[in-house]
Parts: structure tokens; sequence; C-alpha cells
């Protein structure tokens, strides 16, 4: 939850003193909406502007038992601390969506290569997409500020706005393969250059760049429809973009799934197993040595651990546009607290051999339970006094 409690407007009516609901009174409502969205909308949309493409446009029954899954998953852990029993309801729910669509019902599957996930190629339909909002550009419905995640000392599009970057620490840990090569710029180029660099290379002591870190790519789309490519400086770019935000996808639910197994310690480790490595399978690429990594012999513990960790991994970078982002997921597992004090460490990594890097933002404080929220904003807090505390 992002703000914490908040108002919960249910009535047509202006209440500028409307008192704080708590967050199991607004889970509980997110719940009872989705229950009844499950009986009222279809498996599948056959006429535009419901489907197009081959893809729902509209939500249907899929998303919304994906949806009901990770609000399950988020009921579970903090700071509900539902436990067991909801992390069966996720895994319950998650299942349902699976079988549905390894048997036909749902069209949903994953696609071959991971870096056709955020494709323009299989922009508007990718059959991985459960729940989608769509865009185009040519009747001015806009989104994604494809400039937003790359550095301002970019060249691509006279460079990026800089709002985010990756990591070092995640960035260090991610496996590679095909799924970190189409997720973080594998390389880059500078401003007035035209040599691919690493992220971590800071070429001229005369004039130290402000940040070095790794940026995400998911993101990045051209003015042309083209596929965006990192190896031309010159590419076409600017601020508006079509790309669907993709609020969920299949190998997700895969995750969640595999998670809430292990989580409860019921079900099947062996259909999590299978699933979760048709997840790593396609990160890893077409390395036969890599494939099939996780085990049957797995304990729940190390299963939850692992399908938590795909997750995050399989949506990194896409902050925005994800329902269960890797914050959200550290949020529901109280590990954001330990990650503020790593972070207050900053200590530097060895990025590639003799070359140490550390995060450009620093992090300092105590920490109190407050931060996993976000600041309320200014606006509303100021119109209802209850939301000044």
């Amino acid at each position: 939850m992002a703000w914490g409690e908040v108002p919960m407007v249910v009535k047509d009516e202006i209440n500028y003193n409307m008192p704080l609901a708590s967050i199991a009174d607004i889970y509980d409502l997110i719940v009872s909406d989705l229950k009844n969205a499950e009986q009222m909308v279809p498996d599948n949309y056959t006429k535009e502007p419901f489907a197009r493409n081959g893809v729902n446009i509209a939500v249907n029954k899929g998303a919304v038992k994906a949806t009901l899954a990770y609000v399950y998953m988020s009921m579970a852990g903090y700071p509900l601390n539902k436990g067991t029993e909801y992390y069966q309801l996720a895994a319950g729910k998650a299942k349902e969506v699976i079988d549905a669509s390894k048997k036909g019902t749902y069209y949903y599957k994953l696609l071959p290569d991971y870096k056709q996930v955020y494709s323009m190629e299989w922009n508007k339909k990718n059959p991985e997409v459960l729940l989608g909002v769509y865009y185009n550009l040519g009747i001015k419905a806009i989104t994604n500020a494809p400039l937003a995640d790359f550095l301002a000392d970019y060249a691509y599009g006279g460079g990026g706005w800089g709002d985010t970057n990756g990591e070092i620490k995640f960035w260090y840990d991610f496996p590679k393969g095909s799924r970190k090569d189409a997720s973080y710029f594998p390389k880059i180029i500078l401003k007035n250059e035209t040599q691919l660099r690493d992220w971590w290379e800071d070429p001229d002591p005369t004039a130290p760049r402000v940040v070095i870190a790794p940026c995400f790519m998911k993101k990045v789309e051209t003015t042309t429809g083209d596929e965006f490519d990192y190896t031309n400086p010159k590419v076409l770019m600017n601020q508006n973009g079509e790309k669907t935000h993709q609020i969920i996808r299949l190998s997700e639910v895969y995750c969640w799934y595999a998670e809430a197994v292990g989580r409860s310690k019921t079900g099947s480790i062996t259909e999590a197993v299978n699933l979760l490595n048709e997840v790593r399978n396609r990160a890893n690429g077409t390395a036969v040595a890599d494939r099939d990594i996780y085990k049957t012999t797995m304990s729940y513990d190390e299963l939850a651990e692992a399908a938590y960790n795909e997750h995050g991994w399989e949506i990194a970078g896409y902050y925005w546009g994800n329902i269960a982002t890797r914050a959200r997921d550290m949020l529901r597992m109280d590990r954001i607290k330990d990650h503020f004090e790593y972070r207050k460490l900053n200590p530097a990594i060895e990025v590639a051999p003799g070359v140490f890097r550390k995060e450009a933002v620093s992090v300092s404080g105590t920490w109190n339970d407050s931060k996993v929220h976000l600041p309320r904003p200014f606006v509303d807090s100021s119109i209802n006094p209850n939301l000044k505390n």
C-alpha cells in the first residue's frame, strides 16, 4: 500500500474530513471488488474494441484471477501478515490461471525469447500479457516517457532524464543471460561519442560523470516504431511513447504460484519447480548447461526464495507499469528495512576486475516503519486534515 491508511471513498459524496480507513479494510474492499469482477467478465473477448490483434484489451477473467492472486500474496505478508491461509489462496488463484492457460481456455503463453517481451514487434499482440494498458501515438494516446530511465550523459535522444537507474548490487547479482541483456543496456554510448562503453566507465578524469550506474532498457522506444538500438547514438527518441504498460504477465503468475506453494508449505513442489524452470530457462537463453537449474529436491523454503528472486529479475526495472514491482515484493516480505541499512553502508562493489563503484544517491538517517510508505500528496493533505498525521 503506497500511502498506508487513506480515506476510502465508497459513496458519491464530498467529505473533506473523511477518516482514514485501515489497511485491512482497504484490502477487504479490493478483494470484494475483484470477486465481483471475477463473476462479471468473460473468459475472453472476441470483438473490438475489447479485443484486438488476438489479445484482450479489456479486463477478462484470467486478468482478474491473476490480480487476486497477487492481492492474496500481499495480504499474506507485511503488514497484515495473514500467513499460510492467504498463501494457499494465492496459489489456488494462480493455479486457476495456469491450468486454464495450459488447457487453452486462455490464450496466454510465454514468448520464446525474453527480448521479445518488451519489444515493439510484440507491443500490441503480446500473448504473455494478462493485464495491460494499451496506447496509440497516432491518436495522441501517449505514455511511457521513453527518456526517463537512462542517464543525462547518454547519447540517445540527446540524453535521458535520469529519473531512475538500477542499483549496482542488484545488477551484480542478476544472473547473466538473454534476460539481463534485454533488461539493461548491455553497452552505452556517451554524449559526443560513438564508442560503445561499459556502464561503469568514466573516461574523462577532468570532467567526471555525475552518476555512474546500470540503466534499464525496457521502456526505451524510438519515434519511428523501430526496435531501439543501443549501438546507434543518433537513434530518434522523444518524451512520448506508446509501449503497452504490462501490468501482469504470465511469467509472474508462474513465480507467484511457486512462491506461494513454498511459503505455505503445501502443494506440489514438482509442479512449482517445473514452472519456475520455464521462466529461468527462457531467461538464460540457449545455453543447454543452464537449463532446469531448479530441482524437485528443493525444500519449500528454498522454492519460495528462488521464486521470489526470479520474480524480481523477471520484472526488474519495470517500476511504474507493473502491479508487483520489486519494491512491493520487498514490502510484503518486510525487507525494506534491511535494504535501507544496506544502502546506508553503500559498500563499493567490484563491477569489473579492479573497478569499484558505489551508489551515487546516498541513504542516511534512522529507520522507522513510516519509511515504507510514500509521502502523502500535499494537495490532498492540505484539504483533509486526517492525512497530515
